[in-house]
C-alpha cells in the first residue's frame, strides 16, 4: 500500500478533551502505525500567541498555528490561522486534507481552500448533530 501524507485539521485537539479530540487522536495514531505520514493541524489556543508549535504525537505530528481570535468552544475566527494552515498544507505537499467538524471554521475553510485553491483532495467529517438553535 502506498504511504500518504495526510493533514487532519480541526479547531479541537488535545490537550482539550472531548469526542472530536479523541477521535482525531485515535485515527491519526492508527493511520500513523500503518505507515502514513499524519499531521494534525490545529490552532494554539490563547496560550502561545504568535508562535508555531510542532509536537510529536503517538505516530503522528501536531502543527499548531497562531490564532489570536478565539471564541466560544475554542473555535478560531482568525483568518490568518486559516491562511497559515493552507500554506502549511501547500508547502508540505499533502496528499489529502481530512477536516473535522463543520462548526470548526479552521477545518471547514482550510478544507475548502485546500481543495479549491490549492488542489489537494479533501474530505470533511462532521462529528456532531446540527441543532435547531443555530
Amino acid at each position: 500500500m502506498e504511504s500518504l501524507r495526510i493533514a487532519m485539521v480541526s479547531d479541537w485537539f488535545l490537550p482539550r478533551v472531548g469526542g472530536v479530540e479523541v477521535s482525531i487522536h485515535e485515527l491519526a495514531r492508527a493511520l500513523g502505525t500503518r505507515g502514513h505520514e499524519v499531521f494534525v493541524v490545529t490552532h494554539n489556543g490563547m496560550t502561545t500567541k504568535g508562535s508555531y508549535v510542532l509536537e510529536d504525537g503517538d505516530h503522528y505530528l501536531v502543527y499548531r498555528v497562531p490564532s489570536l481570535i478565539n471564541v466560544k468552544d475554542d473555535v478560531t475566527l482568525d483568518p490568518l490561522a486559516v491562511v497559515r494552515s493552507v500554506l502549511f498544507i501547500k508547502r508540505n505537499a499533502f496528499d489529502l486534507v481530512h477536516s473535522h467538524g463543520i462548526s470548526s471554521v479552521l477545518s471547514l475553510m482550510t478544507s475548502m481552500v485546500a481543495s479549491g485553491g490549492v488542489g489537494v483532495p479533501s474530505v470533511l467529517t462532521n462529528h456532531s448533530l446540527v441543532s435547531n438553535d443555530l
